[in-house]
């Protein structure tokens, strides 16, 4: 999961080889309208419209850094945490698991509400926003009970 948002923060508009139709994702989110590569057909399309979309630009790179927040957080709840001598370890975690499942929380309702414009470009959420809930929902047992 961090690795598409990695790419949206610090290469925006940047195809990768390897996930199917990063193309048909990149135009779908508008990448290529506000940071079209260069030499390509999207770089004389909007070229000189570009600068006009610096705030869906900015809006794009700040869902990416949240993102990675995210992915930071649950990396270091499940790997850096470590219990201690005073037993404070389940009270950061639980901490740590209440902000995710508020964050996923969020986030699912995004991607929910943004599935029936994906799924008229081909791309289908509907794993995505299962996955989601399913760690939304044990994230949010965990931290609240």
């Amino acid at each position: 999961i961090a690795l598409i948002p990695a790419r949206d923060f610090f290469f925006t508009g940047h195809e990768l080889p390897f996930p199917p139709y990063d193309d048909i994702y990149l135009e779908w989110t508008g990448a290529f309208i506000h940071s079209p590569p260069s030499n390509s057909v999207e770089a004389e399309e909007h070229g000189m419209e570009a600068p006009l979309h610096i705030g869906n630009k900015f809006a794009s790179r700040l869902l990416a850094l949240y993102l990675l927040i995210v992915s930071f957080q649950k990396f270091t709840s499940a790997f850096l945490v470590r219990v201690g001598k005073d037993n404070s370890g389940e009270k950061k975690c639980k901490m740590f698991w209440q902000t995710q499942a508020l964050g996923n929380a969020f986030l699912l309702f995004t991607m929910r509400v943004f599935t029936a414009a994906a799924m008229s470009a081909s791309l289908d959420f509907r794993w995505h926003v299962m996955s989601l809930g399913y760690e939304t929902f044990v994230l949010a047992i965990y931290a609240f009970m």
